[in-house]
């Protein structure tokens, strides 16, 4: 009778363990959490002088980025890269926070907690921006002359 009891007891235990588990590591991998911030400007035409480090093609249009900035998953800022016609300059997340100027004069968060749902970006202070899902990965928000991009994971 004991025997019984103690296989009831482990068996529970370990159906518990695992069920705790599983939920937990559901909880734990958020999805659509915005990991990679770049801006930039769209490029019309062959005369556009910039770094070429700086340009890629999505979709057939060439784009010229002025920053990217990389988050955690938790929202931290991880590093920057600034594009300039002499070439890129990297900070990496002790400039950052030595200097945290440098972020609001490129216009990045240091710490941003935006959610991709339902073709907009969410954050936890319930603001939305609304925008365009390029691809599987990859957000688009135009704002007159300028583009910024959203890399989810």
């Amino acid at each position: 009778m004991n025997i019984q009891r103690l296989k009831r007891l482990t068996k529970s235990v370990f159906i518990t363990t695992l069920m705790l588990g599983m939920t937990s590591c559901k909880g734990q991998i958020e999805t659509n959490k915005v990991i990679e911030i770049f801006k930039g400007i769209e490029i019309g035409n062959d005369s556009y002088s910039f770094s070429e480090e700086s340009v890629f093609e999505l979709n057939g249009q060439k784009y010229s980025l002025r920053g990217r900035a990389f988050y955690t998953l938790d929202g931290n800022i991880n590093n920057l890269i600034v594009y300039k016609p002499e070439g890129a300059l990297e900070y990496d997340k002790d400039d950052i926070l030595n200097d945290s100027d440098i972020l609001g004069f490129y216009g990045f968060p240091i710490n941003q907690n935006w959610t991709y749902k339902n073709n907009q970006l969410v954050n936890k202070k319930g603001e939305v921006i609304e925008v365009q899902k390029v691809n599987e990965k990859l957000l688009k928000l135009k704002e007159t002359d300028r583009i910024t991009f959203f890399k989810i994971n």
